[in-house]
């Protein structure tokens, strides 16, 4: 096999299998190797196996672009569409390659890193991620591992967004720009105590004082009593 730091340049040698159903798939990975389905630009959906070591290195250096020759045929570059993994061993079960071509763009999700500590920490703030994967347009040469951002000077209250991240050479952004990727807020308790005035309102009585003013109205609203006449003799 050959290095596997290099993918780069690496072709993966597989077979077209016409086996289906998943008693085949069991047999298949029973010997060493993982069932695999290739498509993609006008050919012919094709079953195909390839080594369970060499893929496995593959994908465990993270890469999305390989290059596949079945059957000794021309190698061909593919896109690494899914990968489903078995539950309980994280063992590759099944791989998608969607074949591609060097000289157009694809878009692929790529995580999103953050690097230090937000500022806002220090206050008492908690730094929430949302965005933990983004979606770049680009060529397949110029996929990026991941997208870093530096969270040092993030301070309660400020956030960032997708408009506001670093952008690699040759790579756009397909999420909408303002997109929330990371917050730094109080804690929600924290925050709904900063929101009570230091010095609330009294209450409102209701009783003695209530009545007292209801009374007061009334005897200022009552018209004021005719002086007797004086009893004639």
């Amino acid at each position: 096999m050959e290095d596997a730091t290099n993918m780069e340049t690496e072709t993966l040698k597989c077979q077209k299998r016409d086996a289906r159903g998943k008693g085949a798939a069991k047999k298949l990975r029973s010997q060493g190797l993982i069932p695999c389905v290739v498509y993609g630009h006008g050919e012919e959906a094709q079953i195909i196996t390839v080594s369970t070591l060499d893929l496995e290195a593959a994908l465990r250096h993270g890469e999305h672009v390989l290059k596949i020759s079945i059957d000794n045929a021309e190698p061909k570059p593919v896109f690494v569409k899914e990968v489903q993994y078995e539950v309980l061993t994280d063992d590759v079960l099944h791989v998608d390659f969607t074949i591609i071509r060097m000289d157009e763009k694809i878009e692929v999700d790529v995580p999103v890193v953050l690097r230090g500590t937000a500022e806002g920490t220090k206050a008492g703030g908690m730094a929430e991620q949302v965005l933990h994967e983004i979606t770049v347009s680009c060529f397949p040469d110029k996929i990026p591992e991941q997208v870093l951002i530096d969270i040092t000077n993030l301070k309660v209250g400020e956030s960032i967004h997708v408009k506001d991240l670093p952008k690699p050479e040759g790579v756009d952004y397909v999420n909408e720009a303002d997109e929330l990727v990371i917050s730094c807020h109080m804690p929600k308790g924290e925050e709904e105590e900063e929101a009570i005035p230091e010095e609330a309102a009294e209450p409102v009585r209701v009783g003695d004082d209530e009545k007292d003013e209801e009374e007061e109205t009334e005897e200022a609203a009552a018209p004021e009593p005719k002086a007797k006449e004086k009893e004639k003799k």
